[in-house]
């Protein structure tokens, strides 16, 4: 805390790329916490007398509004070993593996996507079994619509033979199948069979609305959740870039005929 001065502490509320915000009950100061104008959060204390009231997430989602505000489409920081578990519960993903400047603690980068003006409010939860035929529809539109760009007729006629609704109620028996909904109407879906990634899929009219990553963070907080320490991803030519910008490492390549996938790896688990 040896920086923590009443000097430095003016010199941030100065500073021209720097937002200081507080939450206040009456007139009492109950948190600060700071976010630059390029989306990393410094700051982020909450009182310990008014702890578990709330405060500590309503101030937090107050720096990501102000982030998204000032045109970012994600927030980073690097937590203390103390506020590790509180982060993770509100959405964020570690990036790397831990650094030093916590006194003798470590640190950990952390990150999360932020709903930007773009995106649309969805719910995501486990699919049901009458969700098999909504899931169904959006991937045969996406393969059609999107996948098509980057394959052949034929290898998209093979793979969709694989999402009938019949297939996908199978596969929601054997798999932790996830789904995106807006209001009724099923968008995205994703699942996670044992430590791999796959059949993550979103319908094409809402796609670039940040849908895909919010179902990714659900895959994760539940692979998380189950002590997996790495999962992998065989990503179609199409979606590689988007598991590029999750933080997925390409690590070869595999073959079915003609169609080739992009077998990619992420790690969950730093050394400490």
């Amino acid at each position: 805390m040896g920086n923590k001065t009443h000097e430095n502490f003016c010199a941030w509320v100065k500073q021209a790329d720097n937002s200081v915000l507080v939450a206040v009950e009456n007139q009492d100061i109950l948190a600060v916490g700071s976010v630059t104008d390029a989306g990393t959060i410094g700051l982020n204390y909450v009182s310990p007398d008014v702890r578990f009231r709330g405060v500590s997430r309503a101030l937090l989602r107050a720096l990501e509004i102000r982030a998204a505000e000032r045109g970012n489409d994600r927030c980073n920081l690097t937590s203390t070993e103390t506020a590790r578990r509180f982060y993770l519960s509100n959405g964020y993903v570690e990036n790397g593996p831990p650094v030093g400047g916590f006194g003798t603690s470590s640190g950990y980068p952390m990150t999360k996507a932020l709903a930007t003006r773009g995106t649309i409010e969805c719910t995501i939860r486990t699919a049901r079994e009458e969700d098999a035929d909504e899931i169904s529809a959006v991937i045969l539109r996406t393969l059609r619509e999107i996948n098509a760009k980057d394959y052949a007729r034929e290898i998209i006629k093979r793979i969709e033979s694989s999402f009938s609704p019949s297939a996908v109620l199978e596969l929601i028996s054997k798999r932790t199948v996830f789904v995106a909904a807006i209001g009724g109407r099923v968008v995205g879906t994703a699942s996670l069979d044992g430590s791999v990634v796959r059949t993550v899929f979103v319908s094409p009219d809402v796609q670039s609305r940040g849908i895909g990553k919010l179902l990714m963070a659900e895959v994760e907080r539940t692979a998380r959740q189950r002590k997996i320490d790495r999962l992998a991803v065989p990503s179609s030519i199409s979606a590689e870039t988007f598991y590029a910008q999750l933080g997925f490492k390409a690590v070869r390549d595999s073959y079915f005929g003609k169609e080739r996938t992009i077998i990619m790896e992420r790690s969950l688990k730093y050394p400490l």
